[in-house]
């Protein structure tokens, strides 16, 4: 399913896990349940950045206007490039 993110609304209580990078880059940008209804591509608007876009800063700053909340979360990678399926440790925000 492809889903645009301007037209996309996260509901209250969903929650979002933002992941960036391939491979060995890979990994859980940020994990969050939604405070409340929004969008999450005009709230992306509203960020305040100067110079490129940085996904840390914007999670943090989600947190800081009352969009969002931390959860704590816990990733299993099954079949990863040969590795044997392992649990990594719960993500911590920066991370």
């Amino acid at each position: 399913m492809n889903i645009e993110l301007d037209t996309k609304i996260l509901q209250k209580g969903g929650l979002i896990v933002v992941t960036a990078g391939e491979y060995s880059d890979y990994g859980i940008v940020f994990a969050t349940r939604a405070l409340r209804d929004f969008n999450i591509e005009k709230a992306k608007r509203k960020f305040p950045y100067k110079g490129s876009f940085n996904e840390y800063s914007f999670g943090i700053w989600l947190i800081q206007e009352g969009y969002v909340e931390e959860v704590e979360v816990t990733e299993w990678a099954l079949g990863n490039c040969g590795r044997k399926n392992e649990l990594s440790k719960p993500l911590e925000i920066g991370e």
